[in-house]
């Protein structure tokens, strides 16, 4: 009795957990939350190329860290290859890790990350492009791979702060879809002349 007692106020007196994460707007996409104290972890399975956006509350240690570690594995799902992933911070400065294919060990030389404000763009430089998957950070603790990381220096316990990621499909993709759509303008208007 005395034994369950010290273990329940040991992990009382423990910080709070994780990151809390929630998705406030899926489009069609899904994800699996590995999160834990001080790291922000995902499993995204891009079915899409729709903007993902998620809410991220940091408890106090984190705050008090400093920072905390961000690592992800995105599945691509899309009929084509992932030549692009966008990743919106917007709320506090991003030191980038590596990233590098999850499937393809060989090209991992192949992607570069820039960045655009608070948006910071992944870009698979091999054609064809990943058709599998693609590890931001250090998912699966291999030598060798960072995890990026989020200042939480500036932030405040408690308060939700907007993320999204967003699979940049393919330009020939695009292209396609454009083409797509204007033919259907074409035949609509044709329709309208005709009556």
């Amino acid at each position: 009795m005395k034994k369950l007692l010290l273990a329940l106020l040991l992990s009382a007196s423990l910080p709070a957990m994780a990151v809390s994460l929630s998705a406030s707007s899926l489009n069609g996409n899904t994800f699996t939350d590995y999160s834990a104290d001080g790291l922000l972890a995902l499993d995204i399975n891009a079915y899409n190329s729709q903007k993902i956006s998620f809410n991220l509350n940091f408890n106090a240690a984190e705050i008090a860290s400093g920072w905390v570690d961000f690592n992800a594995v995105v599945n691509n799902f899309l009929a084509g290859g992932i030549p692009a992933l966008r990743f919106d911070f917007g709320f506090a400065p991003i030191t980038p890790g590596t990233a590098n294919s999850a499937f393809n060990a060989g090209a991992s030389g192949v992607f570069t990350t820039s960045q655009d404000g608070s948006t910071y763009v992944v870009r698979n430089l091999a054609v064809p492009f990943e058709h599998f998957g693609v590890l931001i950070g250090n998912p699966y603790g291999d030598a060798g791979k960072i995890d990026w990381q989020i200042n939480t220096a500036a932030l405040s316990a408690d308060t939700d702060y907007a993320f999204s990621v967003q699979a940049v499909p393919e330009p020939a993709s695009l292209a396609l879809l454009c083409a797509g759509l204007g033919l259907l303008g074409v035949t609509a208007r044709r329709r309208r002349t005709m009556k």
